[in-house]
């Protein structure tokens, strides 16, 4: 972005919020914020208390302690599962499948 008055660029975000494929109304919005911080996303939910999809992105995580549910991102979980299958690592196996379980009851639930 361009900062204003000053002709320097800095890094700026577009946090992206769509429906879920069962919802009655498909929509996707684009929200620009001048940050990264998790209060743009905290203000443009406002008072909603569903099922946000995303990464384990830290500026969430209030949002969590009011009261919206998480779901894990499930791209993420497969790429820790490729770098742990090809180290052998059981234990990780073990937590991926329980991902996938979690995972699978809670799309179930949406």
């Amino acid at each position: 972005m361009l900062a204003p008055g000053s002709k320097k660029t800095h890094r700026a975000y577009v946090w992206a919020y769509a429906t879920t494929s069962a919802a009655d109304i498909k929509a996707v919005v684009y929200d620009f914020s001048p940050c990264r911080s998790g209060e743009y996303a905290r203000y443009f939910l406002g008072a909603w208390k569903g099922k946000l999809v995303c990464d384990e992105y830290g500026g969430y995580q209030a949002s969590f302690a009011l009261g919206v549910t998480k779901i894990g991102c499930m791209a993420h979980a497969r790429q820790v599962l490729r770098v742990t299958r090809h180290q052998k690592s059981i234990l990780a196996e073990q937590a991926f499948q329980l991902c996938l379980k979690t995972n699978k009851e809670t799309w179930t639930a949406i």
